[in-house]
C-alpha cells in the first residue's frame, strides 16, 4: 500500500527498507497495529502538503512476552501526482 502511494526517492527508499525487514519480520513472528492519536495539516500549497501525525504502534514478536508501544511522531510530505496525493517523504520528529 505504501509503495503504490509513494513517489520519487522516497518510493525507492521504502522499497529497499521493506525488502530488508521482511525476513526479520517473518523470522521473529512480528506483528504490529497502529492507532492515530492526532493528525493535522502543517502547511499546504496547490500541489503539496505537510501533515504532522502522532501515531502509537503496538508491536509484538517472539523475543518479547509483552507487547510494547512505539510512540511515533512524524511529518509526512505529500505531493499531487496525476490528480492523486502521494507520499514524497517521511521525517520522524
Amino acid at each position: 500500500m505504501v509503495r503504490g502511494n509513494s513517489v520519487g526517492e522516497f518510493a525507492g527508499q521504502y522499497t529497499q527498507v521493506a525488502s530488508n525487514l521482511k525476513d526479520m519480520i517473518v523470522q521473529y513472528k512480528a506483528t504490529s497495529s497502529a492507532e492515530i492519536i492526532a493528525a493535522g495539516l502543517a502547511e499546504t500549497g496547490p500541489d503539496s502538503a505537510e501533515v504532522v501525525v502522532f501515531l502509537d504502534q503496538t508491536v509484538t514478536n517472539s523475543n518479547s512476552q509483552e507487547p510494547w508501544v512505539d510512540r511515533n511522531r512524524m511529518q509526512l510530505s505529500l505531493v499531487r501526482d496525476g490528480g492523486e496525493w502521494k507520499l514524497a517523504n517521511v521525517q520522524l520528529l
